[in-house]
């Protein structure tokens, strides 16, 4: 009776949503990468919507600069380890919602005891992964890990005044890689404690990102693959969508393409992904972020990653964007958000 009463809204939201949508969020578990500005918002509104199991990997501590835009974090955590502190807040909003949390930095090692073996051995099975980083090392290494365990990902970034939005690795369509290939240097550099952001901009895109999960855990809806979501704090109109060309999957990815043996062998250096100050760590001057032939994450327990080439999306309102394999056109200004860096 107390859960018919806490999901009653949802429960109205018939046709399309009821009692089986509901039945879905209850037995579905989503990881969460980074519970700052962008976790926050998923992470407040996944729980309170009744995700049975939400992981949450942060290594992170509360400082006083986060909470103008980290609003599941207050005073009272301050020093306390994120991931720690957002499992307290969580039980606080659904005590129903199971909470794994994972106090480290996510690396090609760590992973292992999020995931298990590259054959999917993890303890937990997660449905969806959402992305809430701060760095271009953990965005590649999470599209990866996507790709590899088949699991769909939401993909969100904020900076300055702007933010944007899209799902990875769903049904066939584009992973990171296919969008943005390899890191650049410049945008890698960049992040909200050099260049500042709006406080409810990463709320704004957070929020976006748990209704995306919601969708794809459901079934409900037209999910933001093959497309980019903007929003413009300063701009009257505020949002715009992009669509990717081809649909956003690039043939020759060396993720998720269909050409070949192509696992995950990440350069030792770049698990020190923390230190943005040290170039040799996170190995912006290198191409360390590069997929090789040697197997070297999985250590041969699966065959090459290969999906289902996407038809692309289906039709509907969007703006046109330029060809290549980076977003272009008016989608420029704010590509660097999304290659590099997010509001945590």
């Amino acid at each position: 009776p107390s859960e018919i009463t806490r999901y009653s809204r949802h429960l109205l939201l018939t046709p399309g949503f009821g009692v089986a949508g509901q039945q879905s969020l209850l037995s579905s578990s989503v990881l969460v990468v980074g519970s700052g500005g962008l976790g926050s918002s998923v992470l407040q509104y996944l729980a309170g919507s009744g995700v049975g199991t939400l992981g949450v990997v942060d290594d992170d501590v509360v400082e006083l600069g986060n909470l103008h835009r980290q609003v599941l974090h207050d005073t009272r955590g301050l020093g306390v380890n994120k991931s720690h502190n957002a499992r307290e807040r969580i039980r606080e909003i659904n005590p129903l919602v199971k909470v794994v949390t994972y106090p480290f930095t996510l690396t090609h090692s760590t992973s292992l005891s999020i995931f298990g073996s590259c054959s999917g051995s993890g303890s937990i099975s997660y449905d969806v992964i959402v992305d809430c980083s701060d760095n271009p090392y953990t965005r590649y290494l999470i599209s990866d890990l996507s790709v590899i365990h088949s699991i769909p990902l939401v993909s969100g970034s904020a900076m300055g005044f702007e933010g944007q939005l899209t799902v990875y690795n769903y049904k066939g369509g584009p992973c990171y890689r296919c969008v943005y290939p390899s890191p650049s240097r410049a945008d890698g550099c960049k992040s909200c404690g050099d260049n500042g952001v709006l406080g409810p901009v990463p709320g704004i895109i957070g929020t976006l990102q748990a209704v995306e999960v919601i969708k794809i855990l459901t079934n409900v809806g037209e999910v933001v693959s093959g497309r980019l979501l903007m929003y413009d704090a300063l701009g009257a109109g505020g949002f715009r969508t992009f669509r990717m060309p081809g649909g956003g999957r690039r043939e020759g990815c060396r993720a998720c393409g269909d050409g070949g043996s192509q696992d995950i062998n990440y350069d030792k250096n770049n698990e020190k992904n923390n230190d943005d100050d040290n170039d040799n760590d996170n190995g912006l001057n290198r191409e360390t972020f590069g997929i090789e032939d040697s197997r070297g994450m999985c250590e041969g327990l699966r065959g090459p990653v290969s999906m289902t080439p996407s038809d692309g999306p289906s039709d509907g309102p969007s703006d046109s964007v330029g060809p290549g394999e980076k977003v272009v056109g008016n989608a420029a200004s704010a590509s660097s958000a999304a290659a590099s860096s997010a509001a945590a």
